[in-house]
């Protein structure tokens, strides 16, 4: 049961990060570090309100003593700052493939870094799929001389996020994506302020609503996926991330993105990359299970 509840939370976020596009481009008009400010100032807002509503401080006490967690959360806090700035620029500039691609990209990220840095073992597939990744983001740099600046800028700072939060999944979710969002609170505040003069007189009173309240369409994907994540299986959760971009594509094609020849080539390259990663994953469960299996008869 608990892996099924896993599951659900986890593909809901990906669904609403597949799917909020939709929602953040209804702030074209304003400036993306506007859009990015508001965002994070009402995340913190709504994490809070949801510490309150628990009423519990006890795990305050217990998850926080150790200076090298509150590194870590520090770390996370950034990289969610990254991905949210290169996802938020990509909403209202109308580069919603762009952030499709990186999505794409970043399961094949974490498993790169997850083997270099956690030396997790991967199979021919998976390594194959890893250099089919790399071939296509090069046939685009070499040839075109097209980098996919704000691809790479979602997907690696989001990768290295994932791998942190694997290492942090001992902490109760709502209080650690807080702490994240509140680390950058002091920024984001100086952002606000700088902006507000010049942006908010280009916002009409629904959208201000709108941003007062859109802590909870960039929180709640966070917050499900913190707690699916816990209780997932890497297979699982390889399958379940494709979702988002899979969304986002058909959201950019049916409001009319155009694909460049360059960034058509990196998507077929990264597709195929796709295939032969789930396929190495599928494989790496069975010879796990299988394992698994094999200890249990011996003990």
């Amino acid at each position: 049961m608990k892996r099924f509840q896993s599951c659900l939370c986890t593909a809901g976020s990906y669904i609403l990060w597949g799917t909020l596009p939709l929602f953040w481009r209804l702030f074209s008009q304003i400036s993306s570090f506007y859009l990015l400010a508001w965002r994070m100032i009402s995340s913190v807002v709504f994490c809070s309100l949801l510490l309150f509503i628990r009423r519990d401080k006890s795990f305050l006490r217990s998850n926080f003593k150790s200076p090298r967690i509150l590194f870590r959360l520090l770390i996370c806090s950034i990289l969610v700052l990254m991905n949210f700035a290169a996802c938020t620029y990509a909403y209202v500039s109308g580069h919603i493939l762009e952030s499709s691609l990186g999505n794409f990209l970043c399961p094949i990220l974490t498993f790169l870094i997850s083997a270099v840095v956690l030396h997790e073992k991967s199979n021919i597939f998976q390594k194959t799929a890893i250099v089919t990744a790399v071939i296509g983001v090069m046939i685009s740099v070499v040839s075109y001389g097209d980098i996919p600046y704000i691809s790479l800028c979602i997907a690696v700072p989001f990768s290295i996020y994932g791998v942190l939060k694997k290492k942090l999944k001992h902490i109760d979710s709502i209080l650690s994506t807080t702490i994240e969002n509140t680390m950058m609170l002091p920024v984001m505040l100086i952002l606000w302020f700088c902006y507000t003069p010049n942006e908010i007189c280009l916002l009409k009173s629904w959208q201000i609503i709108l941003l007062i309240f859109s802590g909870i369409a960039t929180s709640l994907p966070m917050l499900l996926f913190a707690q699916g994540v816990k209780n997932i299986s890497f297979i699982t959760l390889g399958f379940i991330q494709y979702i988002s971009p899979v969304l986002s594509m058909i959201i950019a094609i049916s409001t009319g993105e155009k694909l460049s020849i360059s960034r058509r080539i990196t998507f077929i390259m990264i597709g195929i990359a796709v295939v032969w990663f789930l396929i190495g994953t599928v494989v790496q469960e069975k010879q796990q299970s299988t394992e698994r299996k094999e200890n249990s008869y011996e003990r």
